[in-house]
């Protein structure tokens, strides 16, 4: 997409590790230049994020898709274990 001057009008969430050696950090940046409703969320993790904090992954999206809804009622919030199956 990237060159093509295409855009992405929905709200996207890129979440990038911090010690990711595949990926530079310079590429959220890519992404956002197409997508302008970015938004981009740091991870303490390497490449396979995912795998090695799914608790703050998981968490992240929840908080995105929250701020996207505007619903904050924790009684209606799911855990991170929930979806975690943990």
């Amino acid at each position: 997409l990237i060159g093509h001057h295409t855009a992405v009008r929905q709200p996207l969430l890129y979440l990038q590790g911090s010690a990711d050696r595949l990926i530079p950090s310079n590429a959220a940046a890519g992404v956002a230049s197409i997508a302008p409703r970015t938004f981009i969320q740091r991870i303490e993790a390497p490449h396979f994020l995912f795998q090695m904090q799914p608790r703050l992954c998981a968490q992240a999206i929840i908080e995105f898709d929250l701020s996207l809804s505007g619903k904050r009622n924790d009684d209606d919030l799911l855990k991170p274990e929930e979806i975690l199956g943990n």
